[in-house]
């Protein structure tokens, strides 16, 4: 009966319950749609991201497994040249070929690519039709540039080469060859590791510069000649210890070194390095910049060139100083002679002049000069004694054609006095002609007869300027 009660109880209070909530439907009713709503909404972004994540995941699984794969793969090529396959080269015999094939034959390229020898003929025509074709495939890919790249290609050849045990005449070559393509990646390897440790240990502070410069020096001891010297002053640049390592004595004679030697090695560029930088006079210098040049390394031509043409031009003003000598010393013996000629010639001037010389060419000169003058109014005279003959011609033919007594008279008188003219004027022309003729002679003889005091001073010195004197005088009086 109470569990009645109860139960009729509950009724009632979910009646009442329900009462209020159908009381309150038509207020929440909007509320509760865009509730729903938004909880669609949400359940939509959850499902997209939860796709998002699974394709992230799904890329990082595939990320994962490829860098897993790649270590794998280098892991086993690093493997594989660390630990060659004991079966392939555990023979003696094929360790002792190995050694022919040293690098020290090329410590440059490593290692030369394989050189055919010779055969047995019977060897070669019964060999297997693989093996020669992995020969061949080897040699050829030992030639390629960029071998040392993908070394483990090469080597893979050689490993399957020589594991051919029947009819297989290269067996012995390949595993000579595949043993020091194993020492050579070996080498690569730990030449790489060197640079990373140098790499790490350069910029830090807490390492004193001796040591930096210690380690340089033992990675060029081990590696420089091999590798050169680039790869590691640039590890020493960007770390900003250039400077510091360049100043150091025993780093300079350890890269002019390997500048040498890696020149005797035929390498153009350390050539050139060597001469630019470290040359102890010019002939080494021009040597390393040739050598450079016949390598095919076009700076070292470049540097060949310029010092040709330097030479040349060095040559060229020797040349043109020799000549320059040549002119001033040739003009200084032509002004020195000529001094001495003009001081001889004033010292047979003063001579001459006291034996004479002077007082007959100043006589000379003047009888000359009046027997011209008074020649040339001789002529004159002639030239008036003309016209007068002339005048005394007209006047007397006027005269006699006269119309008049007066006329006649006055044409008579200046007949005469034109015949008169005439007279005179020959009388002086003739007369003036034949004086200044006879000083001019005069003159001459006077410039031609020398002084005995003249002759003896023209015998002391050896004088003689032609067969007459008087061209010898002439001569004389010109030069002074």
């Amino acid at each position: 009966m109470q569990s009645l009660r109860i139960f009729h109880l509950l009724i009632v209070i979910t009646l009442c319950c329900s009462s209020f909530t159908l009381c309150g439907a038509t207020r929440t009713l909007d509320e509760i749609n865009e509730e729903q709503k938004k909880k669609e909404e949400e359940e939509k972004k959850a499902a997209i991201e939860a796709k998002k994540a699974e394709k992230a995941k799904k890329a990082a699984d595939e990320k994962r497994k490829a860098e897993e794969k790649a270590k794998k793969k280098a892991e086993a090529e690093k493997n594989a040249a660390e630990n060659p396959n004991p079966a392939v080269y555990q023979q003696t015999q094929a360790q002792d070929i190995a050694r022919t094939y040293t690098l020290a034959e090329d410590v440059i390229g490593i290692p030369k690519p394989f050189m055919m020898t010779q055969i047995d003929n019977a060897a070669l025509m019964n060999a297997d039709q693989k093996a020669v074709e992995l020969f061949e495939a080897a040699t050829k890919k030992e030639k390629t540039k960029d071998v040392l790249k993908k070394p483990s290609e090469v080597i893979k050849l050689w490993k399957e080469l020589a594991e051919i045990t029947q009819n297989n005449p290269f067996a012995e070559i390949a595993k000579a060859r595949f043993y020091e393509w194993h020492s050579v990646i070996a080498l690569l390897n730990k030449h790489q590791e060197n640079l990373d440790k140098v790499s790490k240990l350069m910029p830090t502070n807490v390492i004193p510069d001796e040591q930096k410069v210690s380690l340089v020096l033992h990675h060029l001891d081990e590696f420089g000649i091999m590798f050169g010297t680039d790869e590691i002053l640039s590890i020493a640049k960007k770390a900003g210890q250039m400077i510091i390592i360049a100043k150091n004595e025993a780093f300079k004679a350890k890269i002019k070194e390997i500048l040498i030697a890696r020149c005797e090695k035929n390498s153009g560029k350390d050539c050139f390095n060597n001469a630019k930088y470290f040359a102890a006079n010019d002939d080494e210098k021009i040597t390393c910049f040739s050598k450079a040049c016949e390598l095919k390394y076009q700076a070292g031509c470049d540097e060949v060139k310029k010092v040709n043409a330097a030479a040349e031009a060095e040559k060229a003003r020797i040349a043109a100083e020799e000549k320059r000598r040549i002119e001033n010393e040739k003009r200084k013996a032509e002004e020195e002679a000529r001094r001495i000629q003009e001081e001889k010639d004033r010292k047979i001037k003063i001579e001459l002049n006291h034996a004479g010389r002077k007082k007959r060419l100043a006589i000379a000169t003047s009888t000359f000069v009046s027997g011209v003058v008074v020649t040339i109014l001789g002529g004159v005279s002639l030239k008036a004694m003309n016209k007068a003959g002339k005048d005394h011609d007209k006047y007397y033919q006027e005269y006699l054609e006269a119309k008049s007594n007066y006329e006649a008279e006055d044409y008579r008188k200046k007949a005469q006095n034109a015949d008169k003219k005439h007279k005179t004027y020959m009388g002086l022309g003739i007369a003036g002609i034949g004086v200044g003729v006879a000083l001019i002679a005069t003159g001459i003889t006077f410039y031609s007869i020398e002084f005995d005091g003249e002759k003896e001073v023209k015998k002391k010195y050896n004088l003689s300027f032609g067969a007459s004197p008087m061209d010898g005088t002439l001569q004389l009086a010109l030069r002074w």
